[in-house]
């Protein structure tokens, strides 16, 4: 057994020892200084499929060579389906083909074939029940640089290796690794990528949509060290390829993309608070020619193959629209708690849900026009906000616009 530092990969030295009846357990003397000397118990909590295995836990990677043996069997084993039920996402993995394809629904285009290019078959899967707000997005496919059957709920509370963790011992693809210099923050090279293609026809000429959410365990401690991204890629793998950005034209990655627009409050995931993800977007390419295409997403770690970032990808369509990502959600709708009158000033009292949509409260006196953005500060309790407006006129009208 070798046991090494899951960040600076430095060996703990030959004095590990099975600790315990039956060996299930692990004591170790430290010499990695980033690590502190202890008995550590680990989970083993990978396939046994693999013939080398490894588990995350409080910074400590361990390596299991020992052919034919049952070592730690407090753990979980992939065997054929799994099934993750933990709160609301329900995750069947591994998914055959033919799941993958009836997930992406397909409408206004017809769906020849999807197949897996890179990675391991517990790194894709199909998900159902993303409803809980203020984060929702309709039943799809769900692609991780981990195992998927863990991105469910609830969120580890630790900041610095949180769980899920798994090295999927999966390479980088030649097109994510040749994307990522100076597209992706501090990037080096990829790891652990889940590649899914997606091959469809299209009868008539049309844009094509998907909506997707993308979440990470990177956040908040490591989003510039290890910049875990997805791509897509349309008929073809090189640079100009690339079509999927967030709404400020941003690569989708833990780093840039997180800056100013990641949410904590999602309630179905394993990437709320203290983690996050990317409110939904929508991805709206150009206009495409008749005939068959190809769409190829990729999830990967960036720079290391721990802490796992996961996309939900749904809704697969040919729809008219501008070309690039948006918000795929309106903004919310608007509460009023009360109106008080004094000495001819209303005081209006207002509330909504922060479901991670951008906006600006405006105010008008007619219905039809002349709206101006309200200065009034907003205070915060848990998800929603709240907003006291002052106004002399005697009508106001009030609304939530998209930024």
């Amino acid at each position: 057994m070798i046991l090494r530092c899951a960040r600076c990969s430095s060996t703990l030295g030959n004095n590990a020892r099975e600790d315990g009846p039956g060996g299930d357990g692990l004591s170790v003397d430290s010499k990695c200084r980033n690590i502190p000397v202890g008995l550590l118990n680990l989970l083993l909590r990978r396939s046994p499929a693999k013939n080398q295995k490894s588990s995350l836990r409080n910074g400590y990677r361990i390596f299991l060579t020992a052919a034919g043996r049952s070592f730690l069997v407090a753990g979980l084993i992939f065997a054929g389906l799994v099934t993750s039920s933990r709160g609301v996402v329900v995750v069947n993995s591994p998914a055959d083909a033919a799941a993958l394809q009836a997930a992406l629904s397909g409408t206004r285009l017809t769906i020849t074939s999807v197949s897996i290019r890179t990675g391991e078959a517990g790194q894709f899967g199909t998900y159902t029940g993303f409803t809980n707000a203020p984060i929702t997005i309709e039943n799809g496919v769900v692609l991780s640089s981990g195992e998927v059957a863990f991105v469910g709920p609830p969120p580890d509370p630790v900041v610095d290796y949180p769980e899920p963790s798994y090295e999927m011992g999966s390479l980088g693809t030649p097109e994510f690794d040749a994307y990522g210099p100076g597209h992706i923050e501090n990037f080096s090279s990829s790891h652990d990528v889940a590649a899914l293609q997606v091959d469809f026809h299209l009868d008539t000429n049309s844009p094509v949509k998907f909506d997707f959410v993308f979440g990470s365990v990177e956040y908040p401690f490591w989003t510039s060290d290890f910049t875990d991204a997805l791509l897509v890629f349309l008929d073809g793998t090189d640079p100009t390829n690339q079509i999927a950005f967030d709404k400020n034209n941003q690569p989708v990655q833990v780093g840039n993309s997180f800056a100013g627009l990641v949410v904590t409050s999602d309630a179905n995931t394993t990437f709320a608070a203290p983690h996050g993800m990317l409110v939904k977007l929508t991805t709206t390419t150009a206009r495409l020619a008749p005939g068959d295409h190809t769409l190829i997403f990729e999830v990967g770690d960036v720079n290391d193959t721990f802490l796992d970032s996961a996309a939900f990808i749904a809704n697969l369509r040919a729809e008219e629209g501008v070309q690039g990502t948006e918000p795929t959600d309106p903004p919310p709708p608007l509460v009023l708690n009360g109106c008080q009158s004094q000495n001819n000033t209303n005081c209006v009292s207002l509330s909504w849900m922060d479901n991670g949509v951008a906006a600006i409260l405006e105010e008008s006196d007619t219905v039809t026009g002349g709206w101006n953005a309200v200065s009034t500060p907003w205070t915060t309790n848990g998800i929603w906000l709240q907003a006291l407006v002052n106004s002399t006129n005697s009508t106001g009208f009030f609304r939530l616009k998209k930024r």
